[in-house]
């Protein structure tokens, strides 16, 4: 396993036992319904450089479940982490692998605690973004409306079976994200492989113009701006760090008319420079009548067989009128890289 994979898997299994064992926490069911990546078209199973796995509804009597904003996987791909925009983390155990029927299991729901080890509350409870901390002992989370990054350390007893603290610890960055929307933070954040934390705003306007976003590469509280160049109209909403250093990027784009337009997208690691303008190249586009709807969380993993599996869930907004869809692809990140992807049956 590589150095990524043992962090991200420790960071996991931490994750899972800290954030949603030691804290006031509840069990809960999801159910899950099978969807068709398209429903007009049974044989459509290919977008770009990705190939079609799964794509689940999920819903719960739980008032607390929906409005995702963030996802993290490990690396086996049977546990997953998502917070939510009204401030609770959920983990489960996934099963969507193989010929049998999907199922999550184990769902579990705690509360985010703030610096005082208490549960936001109001306009504090917004978090968008997950990321891993770099030494794999912890969660880093983004907020919009009140602009901030706080990291969650899991301090361990000596027996490292006993999560003893995970109350929030704010990342100083001075008045770097005070420029953005109320409502246009921070959505998409991710750990670069040699330790920078990667920020991105969904609306402030980088130095390129109106097709640009602001970023900020982040290392021991020192923040750096660059410029990202974003597919026409389309704004982030999450970020995940590839195996061989580059990121993948979700954006979505809203028409009143047009609806929803979803587009992942790669931004090579050699443009990522402090004062640099980086470029996020599309290599798959989703519109209806494809199954979407409001994406906003991302996640990958490397599969023992050398595939990438790319993972995105969306914010229903706690609406009647939205869904809460998790969507499973898998590719080959060489053919990615190369621009070619072999037909599909």
């Amino acid at each position: 396993m590589s150095t990524l994979g043992r962090i991200v898997c420790l960071s996991i299994y931490l994750a899972l036992t800290a954030f949603t064992g030691s804290l006031a926490q509840d069990k809960i069911k999801v159910q899950v319904k099978d969807l068709q990546f398209n429903p007009k078209d049974m044989q459509d199973r290919t977008e770009g450089k990705l190939r079609f796995v799964h794509a689940l509804h999920l819903t719960s009597s739980d008032r607390r479940f929906g409005g995702f904003s963030g996802l993290r996987i490990n690396e086996v791909g049977d546990k997953i982490l998502a917070v939510t925009d009204r401030g609770n983390w959920f983990s489960a155990r996934l099963n969507i692998t193989g010929g049998t029927q999907p199922t999550i299991i184990d769902g579990l729901m705690a509360p985010v605690l703030d610096i005082d080890g208490q549960p936001l509350t109001n306009k504090g409870r917004d978090a968008e973004a997950i990321a891993l901390m770099p030494d794999g002992k912890g969660i880093v989370l983004a907020f919009e409306q009140w602009h901030r990054i706080w990291q969650y350390p899991i301090v361990l007893s000596g027996s490292m079976r006993r999560v003893v603290r995970v109350f929030a610890r704010p990342v100083q960055l001075g008045d770097q994200l005070d420029r953005q929307a109320s409502n246009g933070g921070i959505e998409a954040m991710t750990t670069l492989l040699d330790g920078r934390l990667l920020l991105l705003s969904e609306r402030l306007i980088g130095e390129a113009g109106d097709e640009s976003r602001t970023g900020w590469l982040v290392m021991n509280s020192e923040a750096h701006r660059f410029t990202l160049t974003t597919p026409k109209g389309h704004s982030p909403t999450d970020a995940a760090t590839l195996a061989n250093g580059d990121v993948m990027l979700l954006l979505r784009r809203y028409h009143p008319l047009q609806g929803v337009s979803i587009k992942l997208a790669i931004i090579a690691k050699a443009e990522l420079v402090a004062g640099g303008q980086a470029r996020a190249k599309t290599i798959a586009s989703f519109t209806p009548p494809r199954t979407i709807d409001n994406m906003e969380g991302l996640a990958v993993r490397r599969g023992q067989n050398g595939l990438d599996y790319i993972y995105i869930i969306s914010d229903n907004n706690f609406s009647p009128l939205q869904r809460t869809i998790l969507m499973m692809f898998e590719m080959d990140l060489k053919e990615v890289m190369a621009g070619t992807l072999p037909a599909t049956k």
